[in-house]
């Protein structure tokens, strides 16, 4: 239902990716913000999908756009999984297309469980990570608190995003967009209205942490959920 983000500490910098997962990844420029915000180099996956990424003065580098990738970096393939009951019953790494609509996937990324996350052949291009609780909390303050953080990370625009997209001003170049989440049943809900993604850090056996932003809302949200989402 979520994204899934790579953080990797890589000659001083902590790279992050973001992938949809599944649940599962004008203007107002604060120039403080806009200042030590900038374009990093981009990083290409197993599968050579670019995606362009960006430095924040925190040290971290983040992919600002959803993970598209079928395959582990190892070149293992991702199981792809359609029916509802097996998305379901799944306790391994599984991904999914938004309605089993592949051309989704160009826009909106791919949809990935909370297990694709922590597994050990990577789903992250090579040197990246998904990123812990932790970590998602540094940026989040970075970008001035949950309070704001969200519509500063979201696309300003109401072709992707349902209106009003509240508050969105992507002043951080993270550029969310709201490929909405598939649940631990196998239903799929909330595209063009929540962007969700996971975090590499679980509450506990059943649940896992991960952040999400909405339509209607600028908030940043930290939720958990099962780890079949």
């Amino acid at each position: 239902m979520l994204y899934i983000y790579v953080f990797e500490k890589l000659q001083s910098s902590l790279k992050i990716l973001f992938l949809f997962v599944g649940f599962s990844l004008l203007f107002n420029i604060n120039l403080a913000t806009s200042q030590t915000i900038t374009q990093g180099e981009g990083v290409y996956d197993i599968e050579g999908n670019f995606y362009p990424t960006f430095l924040v003065a925190n040290g971290q580098e983040w992919m600002a756009e959803n993970l598209k990738s079928k395959n582990f970096s190892n070149g293992d393939s991702i199981p792809y999984l359609q029916q509802n009951l097996s998305w379901q019953n799944t306790n391994s790494a599984a991904f999914s297309y938004y309605n089993s609509d592949q051309n989704l996937s160009s826009t909106f990324g791919n949809l990935y469980n909370w297990f694709t996350t922590i597994d050990e052949r990577n789903v992250c291009p090579a040197d990246w990570h998904v990123p812990t609780d932790l970590e998602w909390t540094d940026f989040s303050d970075y970008l001035g608190g949950n309070g704001v953080a969200g519509g500063k990370m979201k696309v300003q625009d109401t072709l992707f995003w349902k209106a009003p997209n509240l508050g969105a001003t992507n002043e951080s170049f993270f550029s969310a967009l709201p490929g909405g989440c598939r649940y631990d049943g196998g239903n799929f809900a909330n595209i063009y209205s929540y962007a969700n993604w996971w975090t590499g850090s679980q509450l506990d056996n059943q649940f896992s942490w991960f952040r999400s932003t909405y339509f209607d809302s600028d908030n940043l949200i930290k939720n958990y959920a099962t780890k079949n989402t």
